[in-house]
């Protein structure tokens, strides 16, 4: 009796280690997502959040190494199911039996396709950051720490900060570049992205901009020069605004728009653009970072810091009155239209960007 009583605590053990073991995604799982005729290696990286939750992250390491954290990671039985984007991303997939696949549908909008997940290895795992630099986090508000990045070199100190969606990888490829011009530079990752923490509030424009100064305090650095990519045009513009003797300049990357500059002029623009992020924030069932930034606008038209902003043709058409205003409102103001420049300018005009950039550097008081 002893004997079979003992077989069935064992079988018991065996079976509930079984369903830790396939409930346990805990890890990089990893991808080859292939949408028409571009490919990138993608890792998916799982771990415990608070109250027993799940956190995720994806990083797409060909593009950058951009980041999207996960809005949401649901875990019942073998089914696992991924949200980000306020829903407007999702993967639901079946992890396997031995817990080392799944087999889902990854849906981005309109579009679905089949998708395969592998659990990373020693052996296997991609690298998902290859770029030589430090890392350290820094606090800046109560429990907020932001991922900073340091990829070392001599001169001018440069800060580069990230679009909406982006983290400071993403300057992986650029950021050594600037090093090889002769600047020591670095990089932010903005709380709610990258490996920074994700409090519930602090998007507003200022508060945003307060982080970046609080980052400048830690490390000491003395009038740095920020260079901005996209939405990070609004905190450029918050401290050159508010505290323009702390840094030397400002460079906007396709990133001086209504965020980032709008005089009475434009109030009307401004107020439209503003409300429909207002709107879209009550509306979505999750406020997420990304949201909340589109509804911190806040307006800046007295920006003194030494101005250098660069723009793709693209981005400009719709925004022709911005681009005049602050021609007449900042004389001093250098702006540059490139041809055939994508939004990402600083990746598709790499070398005319490190060129202006040099340029309007080396005159800098």
């Amino acid at each position: 009796m002893k004997k079979i009583f003992l077989i069935s605590l064992f079988l018991i053990m065996l079976l509930a280690q079984c369903a830790v073991t396939q409930r346990d995604i805990a890890g990089n799982w990893q991808t080859m997502l292939r949408m028409g005729p571009q490919e990138s290696r993608v890792i998916l990286k799982i771990s415990k959040g608070s109250g027993g939750t799940w956190v995720g992250k994806a990083y797409s390491i060909d593009q950058g190494i951009q980041s999207v954290t996960m809005d949401s990671v649901a875990l019942q039985d073998s089914n696992i199911k991924l949200v980000w984007d306020n829903g407007r991303g999702q993967y639901q997939g079946k992890i396997s039996e031995d817990g080392d696949s799944i087999e889902g549908i990854y849906t981005w909008g309109q579009f679905s396709f089949p998708v395969k997940l592998q659990r990373a290895t020693k052996e296997t795992a991609w690298t998902i950051d290859e770029s030589k630099h430090s890392v350290q986090f820094i606090t800046v508000d109560r429990n907020v720490r932001l991922e900073v990045l340091d990829w070392g070199g001599n001169g001018r100190a440069l800060i580069l900060l990230s679009g909406l969606g982006d983290d400071a990888h993403v300057f992986d490829k650029f950021g050594p570049k600037l090093v090889a011009a002769g600047y020591h530079v670095y990089g932010i990752s903005r709380r709610g992205f990258g490996e920074s923490s994700i409090p519930q509030s602090g998007y507003s424009a200022d508060r945003l901009g307060d982080d970046v100064l609080a980052v400048m305090k830690a490390l000491r650095l003395d009038r740095p020069v920020l260079v901005g990519h996209s939405i990070a045009g609004e905190e450029m513009s918050s401290i050159g605004s508010r505290y323009p003797q702390k840094v030397a300049g400002l460079v906007y990357l396709d990133a001086a728009y209504i965020y980032a500059y709008c005089d009475s002029s434009l109030s009307d623009f401004f107020s439209a653009v503003h409300n429909q992020s207002l709107a879209d924030l009550k509306a979505a069932k999750v406020p997420t970072p990304r949201l909340q930034i589109l509804a911190g606008y806040q307006k800046y038209s007295d920006i003194k810091a030494p101005f250098l902003a660069i723009y793709a043709p693209k981005s400009v058409e719709g925004n022709e009155g911005i681009l005049e205003t602050i021609k007449r409102n900042i004389p001093s103001a250098k702006l540059v239209i490139l041809p055939n420049a994508e939004h990402y300018i600083y990746q598709s005009n790499e070398d005319e960007v490190l060129n202006e950039i040099r340029a309007f550097v080396t005159n800098l008081p």
